[in-house]
Formats: structure tokens, C-alpha cells, sequence
């Protein structure tokens, strides 16, 4: 973190752009990613959205880059394993504007106005999609909202 913190300090007297300034902090902040074999998919997912998709390859090569510069082979086992399971995962939902439905839906389902219990729900069916992906669709989600608006 401390060395993230600077990277961002140097970016900016450099007067990096502020995407370039945030890309340099996230790449330094996570670079020393541990992985290992029996890490689930919705790891490695969280690992993408931490670093973002639009940095996934820069950041294998700042860990190719940081393998190089302390003498050790340019790849391993591991990191083959892990860039294959990137991309696998690459095509899973991310974020909740790639889940089946909406806040739009969820009001509409449950006859509901704007507000934090949407959102809640919202998080939830998230939290859920994102350990299993194929609950995203419409029919899961819907019925699977109305039995967390039961709950609260």
C-alpha cells in the first residue's frame, strides 16, 4: 500500500493523467497478488475487478517484468495457470450492470420505490451470481429477490 501511495505521489508531480495516475496505483497496490491452485473462480474474479479488466494484462506483465528483475524464469506453472483462468473468468459477470436484471426490475417486481432496500437486494443477488454464475438470469433473479424482500 505505502509503495502504491508513492507511485501515485511521483505519477503526479510527473503530471500523469488522472486514468494514468490510478492505473500506476492500482498496478503497484495489487501486483504482489498470491495465487494458488485452489483458489476458487470467484477469487480470481474479485482479483479482475480489483484490478480492473482494462489492466489484467499489464498487470501480468509487471509480474513478468518483477519475476525477471529478481533473476527467476520469465514464467512458472502458476502464472500459465492463473493467465488461463483470467480468461476464463473473463467472460463471467462482473459487475451489476452485467447481471440479468435491474434496480428497474426489482421496483417493478416487487412494487417497490427507489431506495436502499433495492440496493440491498441489488448487492445481494450480486454476492450470489458472483459465486455461482449460472444463477444470472431473469427467472432466478426475480423469484430470488421477492424471497429476500420476504425476509426484511
Amino acid at each position: 500500500m505505502l509503495g502504491a501511495r508513492v507511485a501515485k505521489d511521483i505519477a503526479t508531480r510527473f503530471r500523469f493523467s488522472k486514468k494514468d495516475i490510478q492505473r500506476v496505483f492500482t498496478l503497484v497496490r495489487w501486483h504482489m497478488f498470491v495465487y494458488d491452485k485452489h483458489v476458487t473462480d470467484a477469487y480470481i474474479r474479485r482479483f479482475i475487478r480489483r484490478v480492473g479488466q482494462e489492466n489484467i494484462q499489464d498487470m501480468i506483465d509487471l509480474r513478468i517484468a518483477d519475476r525477471l528483475g529478481s533473476g527467476a524464469k520469465r514464467t512458472s506453472w502458476r502464472l500459465e495457470e492463473l493467465q488461463e483462468r483470467i480468461k476464463e473468468q473473463m467472460k463471467v459477470t462482473f459487475t451489476m450492470n452485467d447481471m440479468a436484471i435491474d434496480g428497474e426490475d426489482i421496483m417493478r417486481a416487487l412494487k417497490l420505490k427507489p431506495g436502499p432496500k433495492v440496493g440491498k437486494i441489488l448487492h445481494t443477488l450480486f454476492a450470489e451470481v458472483e459465486k455461482d454464475p449460472s444463477k444470472n438470469t431473469k427467472e432466478y433473479l426475480l423469484e430470488r429477490a421477492k424471497e429476500l424482500f420476504k425476509k426484511s
